[in-house]
């Protein structure tokens, strides 16, 4: 079935239901009536929360000591020194800014109708039109979030050994070892607030009127709305932090009828390790509106010809202009390390003392950033269609 035939049963269909209307209009009694309701409704909820601080430490710390002398049949002596000791710290920190947010909505409507008829003449017609509109809001706040953390320990390792034999003669062997490190983390998330709200609104109207066996009517509706959302985003930040050093040492010193000697090394070691980003902030201004409108007119003339003109438009436009800071970040590694070394003789000629030492050191670093970004998305939209027809029904 063509589109011309399905386009002419259906005015037929909505001419014969005018007709319909306007015999039973033509049935009443002379006279008019009028009337009209308004309705208005709204509603409001502000939120708040306040921040969060929270935050916890713990901290251990353990030692253990041991010596120890043993004496042979011949005489000879060993005595042996052992001590240790660790320690450990934790820490965490949590913190909230306030939350807010104020949602809110109003609804109107107004309704009103008419109906009129004039028995000498047979003419009756009747109107009616509604108009609403509804607006909403939802401002909402977030004072971003902040995490923050950190460990440290600490360890040492101490061992004398002293030898004695049956002639007099000692040997003493002392070693230290001690290592270190504390590491550190923090990551925030800015502030975001939003501000989202939009309206729409909407309206009708019909008209009709009967004479005789003509009848006419007359259709208008149409809608409307924006929107918009106002943002802030301060962006997210974090850290890291790593701390090591050690130290090792030994020294050997030796006593006899020859005098006293001593070798000692001494071992030294230290790194560092960071890094952080900031992604920069963000700020945005979406919004658009939009827009439909249609009217059809109608109409029968003894019931045999028929017309009807219709024609609707949309419209509908957006714009989003934005902003970026840019963002950075950076990374580094340190490295140092020593190692000394020192001998000791003394006898009857005197001290002899030698002293060695030799340091390396090496560093990295690398940062990098993004430039400023600004922009204005635009967009629209635009439609019409339009149809006109007459349509013989004998």
């Amino acid at each position: 079935m063509n589109t011309w035939i399905k386009r002419s049963l259906g005015t037929a269909a909505v001419a014969g239901g005018l007709l319909l209307g306007g015999a039973a209009m033509a049935s009443a009694d002379e006279g008019s009536s009028a009337s009209q309701n308004a309705a208005d409704s709204s509603f409001s909820s502000p939120i708040r929360i306040g921040g969060i601080d929270l935050g916890a430490t713990s901290s251990s710390s353990s030692s253990s000591s041991v010596t120890e002398t043993r004496t042979d049949r011949d005489g000879s002596q060993e005595s042996t020194t052992r001590a240790s000791k660790d320690s450990s710290k934790n820490s965490v920190g949590l913190s909230t800014g306030d939350i807010t947010a104020d949602p809110s909505a109003a609804i109107s409507s107004i309704t009103k109708s008419a109906t009129s008829r004039d028995s000498g003449s047979d003419e009756s017609s009747s109107s009616s039109s509604t108009k609403g509109k509804a607006t909403a809001k939802a401002p909402v706040s977030i004072g971003g979030l902040g995490l923050t953390g950190s460990n440290e320990q600490a360890s040492t390792d101490q061992e004398k050994v002293t030898r004695t034999d049956e002639d007099g003669d000692t040997r003493t062997s002392e070693s230290e070892s001690a290592s270190a490190s504390k590491t550190g983390y923090s990551f925030g998330i800015g502030k975001l607030t939003a501000d989202p709200m939009g309206t729409l609104s909407g309206a009708r109207s019909d008209e009709l009127t009967r004479d005789d066996e003509d009848v006419t009517g007359a259709s208008t509706s149409e809608a409307a709305g924006s929107f918009s959302s106002p943002l802030s985003f301060k962006g997210i930040t974090g850290a890291f932090s790593d701390e090591r050093a050690s130290m090792d040492a030994r020294r050997d010193t030796v006593t006899d009828e020859d005098g006293t000697r001593s070798e000692a090394t001494r071992e030294a070691r230290a790194s560092k390790t960071a890094g952080g980003f900031d992604t920069g902030s963000f700020t945005a201004d979406p919004k658009g509106t939009f827009g439909a409108t249609r009217s059809d007119v109608f109409s029968t003339k003894d019931r045999d010809e028929a017309a009807t003109r219709s024609k609707s438009t949309s419209v509908f436009d957006l714009a989003a202009p934005y902003s970026a800071s840019g963002g950075s970040g950076f990374f580094s590694r340190e490295d140092a390390s020593a190692t000394e070394r020192e001998t000791v003789r003394s006898d009857e000629d005197g001290t002899l003392t030698r002293t060695e030492r030799d340091e390396d050191a090496n560093a990295f670093g690398q940062t990098f950033g993004f430039d400023r970004s600004e922009g204005d998305l635009l967009g629209s939209f635009r439609s019409t269609s339009l149809f006109d027809g007459v349509f013989d029904n004998r």
